[in-house]
């Protein structure tokens, strides 16, 4: 294995692994898949077209389902500012709600609500860190862009570059936080310095 080859193993229930499949598929969908494995991440920017290969194997005692992707490479950096994550559901023509409905949450999706992130608790304000446990800056604030339903954290990175000032757009995807910590993995100096700066407009 590379030190560019990532192998997850393990198990979970149903409701994880979906959640897992989910993250990777939106990932797959925007071009850009990051797959975290413990102090170690892959970053994978899926072609416009992908080979894939489905093989379905049934036992009397077990089951198991391979899905294999391949696509030609296309190089990008690690770290990204675009289009990653969209929240924004996709309603199909003819189905659009009336007045008064799809306002508010399904009670299997405020089930979900209990697990979400908390800006205001867990991100705005708190220190981002990489693998190596480096700060790497702050969240000062959070952006959505209203065609998208994308979120971006805004860290200030300054202090991690020994600049005045230097604030960059992270996908709020990127993000991994474990033990009340935010990781950003693939955070070298390098590769924030090397990202544009975040301007408000206007």
């Amino acid at each position: 294995m590379s030190k560019h080859d990532i192998a997850l193993t393990g198990h979970m229930d149903r409701k994880e692994l979906a959640s897992l499949l989910e993250d990777m598929a939106r990932g797959v969908k925007h071009g850009m898949l990051c797959i975290p494995q413990g102090k170690e991440s892959v970053t994978l920017t899926p072609s416009e077209f992908l080979e894939y290969e489905i093989d379905v194997e049934i036992k009397k005692d077990k089951q198991k389902l391979t899905i294999e992707l391949k696509w030609e490479h296309v190089e990008q950096p690690v770290l990204t500012v675009g289009r990653i994550c969209s929240v924004k559901p996709d309603v199909p023509e003819g189905c659009a709600a009336g007045p008064g409905e799809g306002i508010g949450v399904t009670s299997v999706e405020a089930k979900g609500l209990a697990h979400a992130w908390s800006i205001k608790n867990d991100i705005l304000g708190k220190d981002v860190f990489n693998e190596a446990r480096e700060k790497v800056g702050a969240v000062v604030d959070l952006v959505v862009t209203p065609e998208d339903a994308v979120s971006y954290a805004i860290v200030g990175a300054g202090g991690f570059l020994g600049m005045a000032k230097h604030d960059v757009g992270i996908p709020v995807i990127q993000f991994k936080i474990t033990d009340k910590h935010i990781l950003l993995p693939g955070a070298t100096k390098a590769a924030v310095k090397a990202m544009p700066p975040f301007k408000y407009p206007g």
